[in-house]
């Protein structure tokens, strides 16, 4: 892309934490549920092999982000906060979200950048933060056939929190997932996340007090995508749940700072814009 973003592009290519880049596309009306997925479907194929992950739409005219599966996802959340930034629209503090009722607060600014120095001027770089005031989550112990941990429903996506290991092939995680979904009657779910909780330690190899790490590992049922995602922050989330608010350690080695209080859970990163097309 060029040094400084387009005023008013169409499509952006926006990474969390250093990785799960967001597609987002901008659209003047709402669009079909059957809509929604095809299209999202087509630009995260056109996207993927430049590290898109997800794809999302959003309307500025509404400050509302819908995501191609109707999933929820907190990287996209914040994502779409960048996003309005660059393209204007309602500029009022909260936007909606799929996966989740009711609205979000949030914002994002420029933020410190090699190119540019202390305060990024080229408008790629930004740290955005969202909160969400009356998150409703859910959990249960779980044990399957092939493994134990905690089943984290945040409503728009259900994760399977573990310290277990499972398969190393793509292949097999692939199908250890849908084994999973199965036996836990979860393949009628928007989306559904496996994270494997990780110990982070310092260069000595002693636990790093206060960090941890995830691997996350997302299906979205309506357009059936599978990723090894390179940040999650529902993910982050469920991982918060399970072993305590703080730092969350991505795939990318980016964090994602993560607090959970109850019904409120807020998040914030830095946040990249890799790519901005625009018709003109």
């Amino acid at each position: 892309m060029t040094n400084k973003v387009e005023r008013h592009p169409t499509t952006l290519l926006i990474s969390a934490a250093g990785g799960n880049a967001t597609a987002i596309a901008a659209i003047d009306s709402p669009l079909s549920r059957t809509e929604y997925a095809a299209r999202g479907s087509r630009l995260l194929s056109s996207l993927q092999g430049d590290g898109a992950e997800q794809a999302g739409f959003f309307l500025p005219s509404s400050a509302h982000l819908e995501m191609a599966g109707a999933e929820f996802c907190g990287n996209a959340t914040r994502a779409a906060f960048v996003a309005r930034e660059i393209l204007g629209g309602d500029r009022r503090e909260r936007i909606t979200v799929s996966g989740y009722e009711g609205s979000v607060l949030g914002a994002a600014q420029p933020s410190s950048c090699d190119q540019c120095g202390s305060t990024c001027q080229c408008g790629r770089h930004f740290i955005a933060w969202c909160a969400f005031e009356r998150m409703q989550i859910r959990t249960q112990d779980c044990v399957w056939s092939r493994g134990r941990g905690t089943l984290v429903d945040l409503g728009g996506i259900v994760h399977f929190v573990t310290w277990d290991l499972w398969p190393t092939e793509s292949s097999e995680v692939r199908a250890y997932h849908e084994a999973f979904r199965d036996e836990m009657d979860l393949q009628n779910r928007d989306a559904v996340g496996l994270v494997r909780l990780r110990e982070i330690r310092t260069a000595l190899g002693a636990p790093a007090d206060g960090l941890l790490g995830i691997f996350p590992i997302v299906w979205v049922r309506a357009i059936d995508s599978f990723f090894f995602e390179t940040s999650c922050g529902s993910g982050s989330i469920a991982a918060a749940v399970v072993a305590g608010s703080g730092p969350v350690v991505q795939p990318s080695n980016g964090v994602i700072d993560v607090r959970v209080e109850g019904p409120f859970v807020r998040l914030e990163s830095e946040m990249e814009v890799l790519m901005c097309t625009s018709n003109g």
